[in-house]
């Protein structure tokens, strides 16, 4: 089928034919997009809300780089596919809600390019056998939820957030993030079977009230986010492995502090990192190893350490490095260090 251009200047519904040409600005084809149509929204579409309604829309890429007003797409009850690229402009508002989602069903490599939208489309699913999606430029999906099911997401070293949560689903799939930040609110890796993450050079950062991570894996960088929360908490129910930094950082060091631990009581976490930086973090049941020098007191802060009488820290003694200039340890400080020794930890300070 030929490329349709949106003509409906003003509101209308994607599903009314009237609303679509074979050319821009031209007269009424007679139908609606299909899952093998190319759309479009350029400078002559106009203002106005496109809806989606009663029954699911399809097309075969979607692109509104041209307009030049605002334009919203919406939908509460049913879901767009879309089978190719997917090109957006910030003159773009979309706002799916309730059962609505987008979903991602390329199976060749198509571009995802933002131009400064933000994407509120409730959940977007990657699942697309043998598709191939590459972010352009840096991607808003506001509290999007992001699902990888199948085929291969490649952020390209750009920046990706969203408040959702990125989720894995059954399938054959790939995150390949290189050097991108990728700003998330949960990471929940629930169907880890073929699921490939090259992690490259990337900072994997996690803001929420509750942090869960579920699965053993392995992250570049990652950082821990507090919130502003009493019971803000990062819960382990596996081993991690942090290959360069950790950062752990609670949103103050007293009421809203962040607690690291595993996620049964009594049974200990191991996080093997490069390096940590800490602030205003308590851990619980969590064994942390390989540190790269120790730990320096220009990077750890208001740092709790809940050390039991197995001495988390493995099978022999192992060192407590504090460094930094600071003063010498008294009251609570020295109590600690002496806890600290007990259990057979020798503290070292400068």
């Amino acid at each position: 089928m030929a490329t349709l251009y949106w003509i409906g200047t003003g509101s209308g519904s994607w599903h009314d034919p009237s609303k679509w040409s074979e050319s821009s600005g031209g007269v009424s084809c007679g139908y609606a997009p299909n899952a093998t149509t190319p759309v479009i929204f350029d400078a002559v579409a106009g203002v106005g809300t496109i809806s989606i309604a009663t029954t699911d829309a399809a097309c075969a890429s979607f692109d509104c780089s041209a307009i030049t007003s605002p334009i919203s797409i919406v939908s509460s009850t049913v879901s767009l596919y879309n089978y190719g690229a997917l090109i957006l402009n910030s003159q773009l508002t979309w706002t799916f809600t309730l059962t609505a989602y987008l979903y991602l069903k390329a199976t060749s490599s198509v571009a995802l390019t933002m131009n400064g939208a933000t994407v509120n489309a409730n959940r977007i699913y990657f699942d697309g056998v043998g598709g191939t999606w590459t972010n352009q430029d840096a991607a808003n999906f506001g509290s999007t939820s992001l699902y990888l099911k199948n085929g291969t997401w490649n952020t390209n070293n750009q920046t990706i957030t969203s408040t959702g949560s990125f989720v894995t689903e059954t399938g054959t799939k790939v995150l390949t993030l290189g050097s991108s930040t990728f700003n998330i609110g949960v990471w929940y890796d629930a169907a880890p079977t073929n699921f490939t993450f090259n992690y490259n050079t990337s900072t994997v950062s996690i803001s929420t009230s509750s942090i869960s991570l579920i699965r053993e894996i392995i992250f570049y960088n990652l950082t821990f986010v507090g919130v502003g929360t009493i019971t803000a908490q990062a819960y382990l129910s596996y081993n991690i492995t942090v290959s360069n930094i950790l950062t752990i950082t609670g949103n103050n060091s007293t009421n809203y502090r962040l607690l690291v631990a595993s996620s049964v009581i009594g049974t200990q976490r191991t996080i093997t990192v490069g390096s940590l930086v800490a602030s205003n973090v308590d851990f619980r049941d969590i064994k942390i190893v390989q540190f790269n020098g120790g730990l320096d007191a220009n990077e750890i802060d208001n740092l709790i350490i809940d050390i039991d009488s197995s001495s988390p820290w493995g099978g022999s003694d192992k060192t407590l490095y504090l460094k930094g200039s600071c003063a010498a340890p008294t009251g609570a400080s020295a109590a600690a260090i002496i806890s600290l020794q007990a259990k057979g930890v020798t503290v070292s300070t400068n």
